[in-house]
């Protein structure tokens, strides 16, 4: 039975095993460890944007709009760059217009189009927040040797490449 051992993570590879016992989980539990420190790490490095009124999702949508300048972008320019979906990135910008930090527009020539630019509130903002949230990065990362860094850095690719970018696509079946 499900959650029987309180101490037991029942997505460990030991506790599905019981359960389905006919699958090849020998790479489960790393998968899990990669999901925890992912959610971890980004949790550490997303408080240093707080002090800013960001959440780390809104800096990153931020971080996007900032590296595409001059150029606006449209959202779904923004949602692949910071590797989320359409409909997160609209709760985002409805987020970050509301305390004026992106101006969305029509297109000028495809009024279905819209434009998405920084406020010169966000710059200022970003001008404080990033080296704060660099600081943040690097005292994580800094945990690493070079060499360590160098193969996590492989390994982060090669699983990225095996997913076939799945961050902007419908992976839902109904």
């Amino acid at each position: 039975m499900w959650g029987t051992h309180q101490t037991m993570d029942p997505m460990s590879e030991s506790a599905l095993a019981r359960h389905y016992p006919g699958l090849d989980l020998r790479f489960y539990d790393v998968f899990n460890a990669l999901l925890r420190t992912a959610h971890a790490v980004s949790g550490h490095i997303g408080l240093s944007v707080e002090p800013y009124g960001l959440s780390d999702g809104r800096f990153r949508v931020l971080m996007v709009l900032a590296m595409a300048e001059p150029a606006p972008l449209t959202p779904s320019d923004i949602a692949e760059r910071a590797g989320v979906t359409r409909a997160t990135v609209t709760g985002l910008l409805d987020g970050l217009e509301a305390a004026g930090l992106v101006e969305r527009r029509n297109h000028r020539t495809d009024r279905r189009r819209i434009l998405v630019s920084l406020t010169e509130t966000a710059r200022s903002r970003l001008d404080a927040a990033v080296p704060e949230h660099v600081k943040s990065v690097l005292g994580v990362m800094s945990t690493l040797s070079e060499d360590e860094h160098t193969q996590l850095r492989s390994l982060m690719d090669k699983l990225y490449q095996a997913t076939s970018h799945p961050a902007h696509t419908n992976v839902r079946k109904n």
